[in-house]
């Protein structure tokens, strides 16, 4: 504190020092940061199934499909099928796979009686799963 003497009036000039209230916050923080508890969060332990390599040709084709071209021929794999015969390949079909899905992929000028006569086919097989989808051909087929 300086005294300061202006026209016979003495005016006392004070000065705040930052540095000991610096040091009282960092004091706090660190009590603070002592003091509190952190809480873990609670996991979920998980206990990963081991497997063994895969051989090769061990993955059995889970689904099939079912081809009907614009000329109402029932295509399998490639190969022509009558619509009586394809009951009897869906049963052999589960046979090896028991719960196969069947995609019937059909062309924009197959007729509607086909495919159906194609999805009684499967159900009469026993298949459960049957859908429905559009072949798109593409250039040079």
């Amino acid at each position: 504190m300086k005294k300061i003497i202006e026209g016979g009036r003495r005016r006392i000039e004070s000065k705040l020092d930052m540095a000991p209230l610096i040091d009282m916050i960092f004091i706090l923080l660190i009590f603070f940061l002592v003091t509190t508890s952190f809480s873990r969060e609670s996991g979920v332990e998980l206990k990963k199934p081991k497997s063994a390599p895969a051989e090769p040709n061990a993955q059995k084709k889970t689904n099939v499909t079912v081809e009907i071209g614009h000329d109402n021929r029932v295509f399998i794999d490639e190969r022509v099928y009558d619509v009586r015969t394809v009951r009897a390949y869906m049963e052999q079909f589960l046979i090896d796979v028991p719960k196969g899905t069947v995609v019937i992929a059909t062309d924009k000028d197959s007729s509607i009686g086909r495919v159906i006569e194609v999805m009684d086919q499967c159900k009469l097989a026993g298949v459960i799963y049957v859908s429905v989808a559009e072949r798109i051909e593409t250039k040079g087929t």
